[in-house]
């Protein structure tokens, strides 16, 4: 027996189902929604109790900023294409 797990964009799904003999043999799928303000202001001053900060640095703006992004990968001809992304935030305390 063998289990997979498929991790990947919405396109990943529509490949899936493109193939009948692949698709008969998904057991389970879910598609993760984005979380909500309030589970993003959550998620973020969790991690950083975690990283050990006792309470948020980031200001009620800063955190509609993290919910307001999105990322969009690369294409060509409508195909995504493999990304690397490298994002550095410096903040001081």
């Amino acid at each position: 027996m063998l289990t997979l797990v498929l991790v990947g964009q919405p396109e990943l799904g529509e490949r899936v189902r493109s193939m009948p003999q692949l698709d008969q043999r998904v057991a389970v799928r879910h598609h993760l929604t984005p979380l909500s303000p309030n589970e993003t202001r959550s998620y973020v001053e969790h991690r950083l109790r975690i990283a050990g900060l006792p309470e948020s640095p980031f200001t009620e703006e800063a955190i509609r900023a993290v919910k307001k992004w999105r990322f969009e990968p690369a294409t060509s001809g409508g195909i995504s294409l493999s990304t690397e992304i490298d994002v550095t935030v410096t903040f001081g305390l």
